[in-house]
């Protein structure tokens, strides 16, 4: 469909208008009615249909292939082009073109009745939807205005149905496919010249399906199209009453009954040709003993889902694979532009687009299902929306402001329902839901010159919707082989905004540039119905994963004569939640079990993050140049993996685990020049992710169960923050503030229950790593001025593994049960040093970290007896940071481990100037005075080391130590008993062990340890460092402490 229309005028007052409508309602169908029968004895040697859908969907449209058996297809195809183009001219020259394009379509492949075939069966609806369109106005004269505007609203809705009372039989395979490809693309533009000028250009686009599950025949009658209930009657009562016409779902399609006539003149509905066209052909059928219904009722016997569908209702049976697919590819590009210039220049532009997508792919209820290759249950979306809006003004006066909004929700649900029966699928069972790569982007460019300039630039995504994978409370496996039973869900969702905003002005200056990124789908989810009766030869598979990938960036940019003020604003907000479950009272016959929720960092691209915000804010003017810049990213959300209540574990392996892994990061940096100088960048970086996984009351397993047993969680969160702040000018100031927060935790919870758990090895563990960067760098060039740097990371993060009193494990391998909480710097946090001509100069770091982990076994773990379990109880922290620049000092904090005395935490350190204490203790110890009760435990010049055959760091003595003046590790706890009692344990031997020297052998099996972070470049600076203090020190005992070190080589 073509529309082209303009305007255009002249005069003194010239107004051109430009209108086109193209409205569009469209429904394509295929249908074999409930009372037919479809049969087919084709061989491969037969001749092949063409052009039948295969089931795959690219970027370049459908795929086809030759065909063999009954094939069903419905295919739509849509190409629109709209062009408006208004001029207007004169002493008012206004030219306003609007085009509007409406579209309603529907394509609908239905089975009802009977197909036999003996090689494959294809039920396919296809739509494909390609729209371009074009507005321009130009407006001229003393006041001139041009506008554009563009406005489309398309709904399509797709299916493919199987219809409850249909039967398939095949020999081969049965597909049922629908597929939907839109590409959607608009092109607005609009210039104003005069001595008052403006130019707007406004573009508004809503694309997906607007349909709702819910229907209302008009007769009183109404139901939903994801259920088999209603408020009237149930579509299987209709299904005998569809031969006379009579169901009640026959009037939804086109709104007519069977014996709708035309009421208009000239006017011919749908049933109406069908019947003129075969009423000779309807009564020689009748008397062959088939009668003909009602199409348009027998279509709709099965209420259909809004959107893009995919559904088996009825009774299948196949040799080869059942495939239920629904698949969407959406793209969505528009570039919307604006440009005034006059005394009085405005250019303005606004772009909006909302995408609200459903894909459905559903194995009803009334299903009943055998298969003899797999049964793959599939919804997936890919999405490439790209826009560009730019606005631009010029005049003594010079405004330029763009305005960009995208809004996606789409949602994707793949799922078994509730009573649905699939006997037998030997090849295994797939329910997968996936968002395969939703990609959105938004670039705005706001532009202004002038004596007054400004130049204003706001992007905004917002994402969300959800994507589900789901069985119910169905029976699977009873009479025939199932494999597996995979059930997936996957959200790969990428957002990316970006705002420029750039103001030249002679006399003021003015930017602002605004980026917000939003990703918050309600969920990611992946769950079995612990009511579902399941019985397979393999293993079954729960799995949810989020990978989100979205970013912000704002840059401003400002130049005067005058005065130059600019604010520059990016945040980027990530909230996900993914959930892997199986519900109360599983009691599945299976392999194995594996359950697992994931946030995953994401991994193409350059340092990938899951959440980026950067703020450039930069500018000059001769009086007055200041700029502020603000980035603020966030994670949060929640990772979850759980098993229900009263649920009986597999013989096999089990594994129920959470992880969750993210980066969040802000740069921000503002620098402002002028006379007067102020640059401001403030950058906030927060993580607060909740990775748990719990396992219900009631748990159980049989006595013969010799599977291993894993139930963990795992959360890795790191947050950036890093500014920098500069201002040059004869009065000039800055400030620079960095802040990284991070409240995450990770948690691991069994309930009670009265069974003894039999397993070989079990696994029962907590971990939380917080991960930080913190940078703050501020630079001042003044006569007269102040700057500061404000750099502080905040850890309130907590680890628990947490078991019911009384919990009882059989288990014929090793139980270990930890619970940790780690703290490290990613490359160590400093802040800038200022400048020497600065009057006034402040810099502080902080890092403040609160740390809870808990593990709780100790007194309730039990060990049946003539097991050779090995139960390890372990609580960790550990830390490794360097602090440089403007920092007090310099700390390499070594942690605990297990809970031993005198390595507890950071209060252990190595400073620059503790050897002077060290040595002060050391003559009041030989001159035989009491030494301060606070002594430091080890030597500040200790030097760290390797050992690759322990793996563990090990201080090497100080040479000017006393006997026995080394780390109290006196105090051994149970567990550390047990390690070194295990047999199993690797034989370690440091250095030789003299028979009167037990103090030095407990010390050697009681190894300090350390945390070092795999590839991390500092430990080699920090050994150098090290290595050099200890040959001064070396050298100055040689002078100082001669008796010392014949102590100390008697000692060694």
């Amino acid at each position: 469909m073509i529309g082209i229309t303009g305007g255009a005028a002249g005069g003194f007052v010239g107004v051109g208008v430009g209108i086109y409508v193209l409205s569009i309602t469209k429904s394509t169908e295929a249908v074999l009615g409930g009372s037919s029968t479809a049969t087919s004895g084709a061989t491969l040697a037969g001749a092949a249909l063409a052009a039948i859908s295969n089931g795959t969907l690219s970027d370049g449209g459908f795929g086809f292939a030759s065909f063999r058996g009954v094939a069903i297809q419905a295919s739509s195809s849509e190409d629109i082009f709209g062009l408006v183009l208004a001029i207007g001219a004169g002493a008012v020259g206004v030219a306003i073109p609007v085009g509007v394009t409406v579209a309603s379509i529907d394509t609908k492949a239905t089975l009802a009745g009977s197909a036999t075939s003996s090689l494959d069966v294809n039920v396919s609806a296809l739509d494909k939807i390609k729209t371009i369109t074009i507005a321009g106005g130009v407006g001229a004269g003393a006041v001139g205005v041009g506008a554009g505007v563009d406005i489309g609203i398309v709904s399509a809705n797709t299916s493919a149905t199987i219809a409850n009372g249909a039967t398939v039989n095949a020999s081969g395979r049965v597909d049922v496919n629908a597929l939907t490809w839109k590409r959607f693309t608009t092109y607005t533009f609009a210039v104003g010249g005069g001595a008052v000028a403006v130019g707007a250009a406004i573009a508004v686009w809503s694309m997906g399906s607007n349909g709702t599950d819910s229907y209302d025949n008009g007769q009183g009658d109404s139901g939903n199209a994801l259920s088999e209930s209603g408020s009237g009657n149930n579509p299987a009562d209709d299904a005998d009453g569809q031969v006379s016409g009579s169901g009640t779902y026959q009037n939804i399609l086109d709104g007519v009954a069977p014996s709708t006539t035309p009421s208009d003149s000239g006017a011919q509905k749908t049933q109406s040709r069908i019947n003129a066209q075969t009423s000779g052909p309807a009564s020689t059928i009748q008397t062959k003993g088939n009668a003909l219904g009602s199409p348009t009722g027998d279509a709709l016997t099965t209420p259909i889902a809004p959107g893009t569908t995919a559904q088996i209702f009825g009774n299948v049976t196949a040799s080869g694979d059942v495939s239920v697919n629904a698949e969407d590819n959406i793209g969505f590009g528009g570039i919307v532009g604006s440009a005034a210039g006059g005394a009085v220049g405005v250019g303005a532009s606004l772009l909006v687009g909302t995408i609200a997508q459903e894909t459905t792919a559903e194995v009803g209820g009334t299903a009943v299902i055998s298969a003899g290759g797999s049964l793959n249950v599939h919804a997936g979306l890919k999405e490439a929306t790209s826009t560009i809006a730019f606005a631009g003004g010029g005049g003594a006066v010079g405004v330029g402001a763009q305005v960009t909004v995208l809004i996606d929700s789409s949602t994707q649900l793949a799922k078994i329902d509730d009573s649905a029966t699939i006997h037998r699928a030997v090849g295994g069972i797939t329910v997968r839901a996936e968002n395969e790569d939703r990609s959105v982007a938004a670039l705005t460019i706001g532009g202004a010159i002038g004596g007054v300039a400004a130049g204003v630039s706001i992007g905004v995504v917002n994402l969300t919707g959800s994507t589900k994978a789901s069985v119910g409370d169905a029976t699977i496996g009873d009479t025939g082989t199932v494999s597996s039973l995979s059930v997936e869900a996957e959200d790969n969702s990428t957002a990316r905004t970006q705002a420029i905003a750039v103001a030249a002005g002679i006399g003021v200056a003015l930017n602002g540039a605004v980026a917000y990124t939003h990703l918050h789908p309600s969920e990611v989810s992946a769950r079995v119905s612990g009511s579902a009766s399941i019985e397979v030869t393999g293993g079954i598979t729960v799995s949810a994963t989020a990978t989100p990938e979205i970013s912000a960036v704002a840059i401003g940019v400002g130049v005067s004569g005058g005065a130059s003020l600019g604010v520059s604003y990016a945040q980027a907000s990530n909230e996900v939640n993914v959930i892997a479950s199986i519900g109360n009272g599983a009691d599945f016959d299976s392999d194995s079990l594996t359950v697992t929720a994931t946030l995953a960092r994401p991994t193409g691209g350059t340092n990938p993050k899951n959440a980026y915000a950067n703020a450039v804010a930069g500018g000059g003017g001769i009086l007055l140049g200041a700029q502020g810049a603000v980035a603020l990213s966030s994670t949060t959300g929640s990772v979850s993996a759980s098993l229900g209540n009263n649920v009986s574990l597999p013989d096999g392996d089990v594994t129920v685990s959470s992880a969750s892994d993210s980066q969040t990061q802000s740069d921000a940096t503002g620098v402002g020049v002028g006379f007067i100088g102020i640059g401001v960048a403030v950058a906030d970086a927060s993580s607060n992710v909740t990775t748990s996984t719990s396992v219900g009351t009631g748990l159980d397993t049989e006595s013969t169960r010799t599977g291993d047993l894993t139930v963990g969680s795992h959360g890795i969160n790191a947050t950036v923050a890093a500014s920098t702040a500069g201002s040059s000018g004869v009065v000039a100031g800055n400030g620079s503030i960095a802040d990284a927060d991070d409240d995450s935790s990770s948690s691991t919870t069994i309930g009670a229950t009265a069974h003894t758990l039999y397993a070989n090895d079990v696994t029962i563990s907590s971990q939380n790593e917080a991960q930080y960067y913190i940078h703050s760098d501020s630079t001042n060039a003044a006569v007269v001025g102040a700057s500061g740097a404000f750099a502080s990371f905040d850890g309130d993060t907590s680890s628990a593994t947490t078991l019911p009193s009384g919990f009882t494990i059989a288990a014929t391998g090793i139980v270990l049960i930890t619970s940790e909480n780690d703290f490290f710097s990613l490359a160590g946090g400093s802040v800038g040093e200022p400048t020497d001509n600065v009057e006034a100069a402040g810099g502080d770091q902080r890092r403040r970290r609160r740390v809870e982990r808990r593990c709780q076994p100790a007194q309730h773990c039990a060990r049946r007896h003539g097991c050779h379990a090995l139960h390890d109880a372990e609580r960790r922290d550990r830390y490794l940071h360097d602090r440089g620049g403007q920092s007090p000092g310099r700390s390499v904090d070594l942690g605990s481990c297990c809970g031993r005395r005198g390595v507890r935490g950071p209060r252990r350190r190595l400073r620059r100037n503790d050897h002077r204490r060290y040595r002060r203790e050391h003559h009041r110890a030989r001159r035989g005075e009491h030494p301060r009760r606070r002594r430091l435990d080890r030597p500040p010049t200790d030097e760290p080391h390797w050992n690759d055959e322990c793996a563990v760091l090990r201080p090497r003595p100080h040479r000017g130590a006393r006997r026995g003046g080394g780390h109290d590790l006196r105090h051994e706890s149970a567990d550390d008993r047990l390690r070194r009692n295990d047999p199993r344990r690797p034989k370690c031997h440091h250095r030789r062990e003299s028979a009167r020297s037990g103090r030095a052998r407990r010390r050697d099996r009681s190894r300090l340890r350390a945390w070092l972070h795999p590839g991390h470049r500092r430990l080699e600076r920090h050994r150098r460092r090290h290595h050099r203090e200890r040959e001064r020190q070396r050298h100055l005992d040689r002078r100082l402490l001669p008796r010392a070190h014949a102590d100390d080589r008697e000692h060694r």
